[in-house]
């Protein structure tokens, strides 16, 4: 591994200067909240689900990330460009996301998904925009 400041080395690839024509992206929360909640579990299901039905990165780009708040949410899942946050994500609604909204197209019809915006009312502490 190079040091800080170093030449990048093997870590630079063709490959990886590209950004992929995915259709979809899901983000899946690896922050610590989500992941004391099971987003590892998470993650393995919504993959291997993809992975099954035959889509690749080109199709469904999934990326972990940190933190994405509300924490006492999670674990979350976010598609993008839908713009739909699943909360409360377990195995088993993972691998329904994977089939039916990122592999077919039709968001989840669950409690669970935050379709409109309009849902997240201001707090006292928390002006509206």
């Amino acid at each position: 591994m190079a040091a800080p400041g170093g030449r990048p080395g093997p870590f630079r690839s063709p490959a990886w200067s590209t950004v992929t024509r995915h259709r979809r992206q899901a983000l899946v929360c690896r922050g610590p909240r989500c992941s004391a909640y099971g987003a590892g579990e998470v993650a393995t299901a919504l993959t291997r689900q993809l992975d099954h039905d035959g889509f690749g990165d080109d199709d469904v780009l999934v990326t972990t990330t940190g933190c994405l708040f509300p924490c006492n949410l999670g674990p979350l899942i976010v598609v993008q460009p839908d713009d739909i946050w699943y909360t409360n994500v377990d195995p088993g609604l993972a691998v329904r996301i994977a089939a039916e909204h990122l592999g077919g197209g039709r968001p989840v019809d669950d409690p669970r998904a935050i379709r409109d915006r309009g849902q997240h009312r201001p707090t006292d502490d928390q002006p509206g925009r």
